[in-house]
């Protein structure tokens, strides 16, 4: 069997089944092990700034899962230009997803935005896939003005998955 499932489905926020946690442990090592090369290993050096579920596919090969990252829209290769009419982003230039952005992300500062951003994102793919949900509800985050919205992002803490978790209820014992 060969299907391929956008990674929401897996976190059950659109109404499908939870997966088993084997299942889940397998799609986040397999998406750490893509960023990992991304980061480390490709010639390019590659930051993707916008992990997130719409951005990983899942691929059933067999009864395994296969994540594999894509849009790399706003990726950035850190080593070296990836076309001769590279692109230069901004100073304060807002890019990614709220619910899945790093703290230095939302800082819009002239820091740069590295690989610890994209682990950050993945940190927040596997609350999702624990809990069902974002560290920080993206309601809350669609609901508040632009500069409150980066200031959560800053400078509140979640509740923590076992918070999060006990809040849910009996859905994820699933």
């Amino acid at each position: 069997m060969f299907a391929s499932y956008n990674c929401h489905n897996f976190a059950g926020g659109d109404g499908s089944p939870f997966l088993n946690w084997k299942t889940r442990h397998q799609i986040i090592i397999g998406i750490a092990r893509g960023l990992q090369y991304l980061h480390e290993e490709s010639n390019l050096r590659i930051v993707h700034r916008d992990i997130k579920p719409s951005n990983v596919m899942v691929t059933l090969q067999g009864d395994r899962p296969v994540p594999i990252v894509i849009d790399f829209g706003i990726a950035k290769a850190t080593n070296q230009r990836l076309t001769e009419k590279t692109l230069f982003t901004a100073f304060g230039q807002f890019l990614g997803t709220p619910a899945y952005m790093s703290p230095e992300q939302a800082a819009l500062s002239n820091e740069e935005v590295d690989g610890r951003s994209d682990i950050y994102s993945l940190g927040v793919l596997l609350y999702e896939l624990l809990t069902g949900t974002t560290p920080h509800e993206t309601e809350v985050l669609r609901s508040a003005a632009f500069v409150e919205m980066l200031r959560i992002i800053r400078e509140v803490d979640p509740p923590t998955p076992s918070d999060r978790v006990n809040t849910l209820g009996e859905r994820l014992n699933e």
